[in-house]
């Protein structure tokens, strides 16, 4: 296919004039060195690195303090348990008494 132009190129109506940077900056081009890439390829890797380290780090504390607050609690329901079953036998043996006292007046 053969292309013929006689006369000057015009550009179309509505073009824009764009400089090199601007176009770089349209592609998503970076103008950084392999250095640079190398550093943002290292830190990315530290970051998982360290968000893996505190994440198990966090899961271990969680799982001591809910360690923790389950053997404390087991210990103040134990007491509680123990409170509450004293007073039932306490009212048992007030009703208990009670009824003994009051069989014996009657005889």
């Amino acid at each position: 296919m053969e292309m013929c132009y006689e006369g000057a190129l015009a550009m179309p109506s509505g073009f824009a004039v764009m400089e090199e940077e601007e176009m770089m900056i349209i592609e998503g081009g970076g103008a950084f060195t392999a250095k640079t890439a190398l550093k943002w390829i290292a830190a990315t890797i530290l970051g998982g690195i360290v968000y893996d380290v505190l994440k198990a780090a966090a899961i271990k504390v969680g799982c001591w303090a809910a360690l923790n607050a389950a053997a404390i609690a087991t210990v103040v329901s134990r007491v509680v348990a123990v409170g509450i079953l004293t007073g039932i036998a306490a009212c048992y043996g007030a009703m208990l008494y009670k009824t003994y006292k009051s069989l014996m007046k009657k005889r």
